[in-house]
């Protein structure tokens, strides 16, 4: 679970601002209150689950979970102080997501910042997508089905929006480098400049790993050869 961070709107085209925001994010209070039984949650701040062993990595991650209001307000001022409004978008049908854009609101106001959080359906948000200027924070997650760093929304140069991340910058190289890696290891290399170059941007917060329950009866035949079931070959037996 993350939140990324608008890299074209002020305030936040400020990377002191946006490494002010990861700082007094509180993961573990957001990941605790939202979730509640720790099984459900791990606080990791990689880009990829530990299991993706091929791109799992921790280079990167020595400011992962930092909280540090006087840093976070250390580098407020020193980015002169802004007093724009900052607006975090969420699902208003999406409780999850509403809760954590709720607490994620008042963590940033107590650093300071003019934060709103802006509940909307989910073809209004992706409308709102489209007007970069009229938004700051946005809802979004990798997914065990996020096989390779290129295939990350985020990180495809337009999503949400055409120039968001990834496009004529530093993180484009190294992902436009990911094809020409012949070995794991040298795929393993590059994750770790990836995830080293995220962390160094500042596009997105990540907050920790979620999982989740699932029922399913025993007499249900359903097919869990990928990382979710496949219900195309689903049938009741008996």
């Amino acid at each position: 679970m993350s939140r990324g961070l608008n890299l074209h709107n002020p305030p936040l085209d400020d990377l002191r601002v946006r490494k002010a925001v990861a700082h007094r994010i509180n993961v573990e209070q957001i990941m605790s209150n939202v979730f509640g039984d720790s099984s459900l949650y791990q606080l990791d701040g990689a880009l990829f689950f530990p299991e993706q062993k091929l791109l799992y990595t921790t280079a990167g991650l020595e400011d992962y979970g930092k909280f540090d209001l006087s840093r976070a307000k250390q580098l407020l001022q020193e980015a002169g102080s802004p007093s724009q409004e900052i607006v975090i978008l969420t699902q208003a049908e999406d409780p999850i997501n509403r809760n954590v854009a709720v607490i994620l609101g008042q963590q940033l106001a107590a650093a300071g910042l003019n934060a709103r959080v802006e509940a909307l359906d989910l073809a209004t948000s992706l409308q709102h997508f489209a007007q970069p200027r009229d938004w700051h924070v946005w809802p979004t997650a990798t997914t065990a089905g996020s096989l390779l760093p290129t295939a990350l929304p985020w990180a495809s140069g337009v999503f949400p929006y055409d120039g968001y991340y990834a496009k004529d910058d530093a993180i484009a190289n190294l992902l436009a480098q990911w094809a020409t890696r012949s070995t794991d290891n040298e795929r393993k290399a590059l994750m770790d400049q990836i995830q080293t170059q995220v962390y160094r941007d500042v596009p997105l917060v990540k907050f920790g790993d979620v999982s989740g329950l699932a029922g399913v009866s025993p007499k249900l035949h359903i097919n869990m050869s990928f990382y979710q079931p496949t219900y195309w070959d689903m049938w009741l037996n008996g």
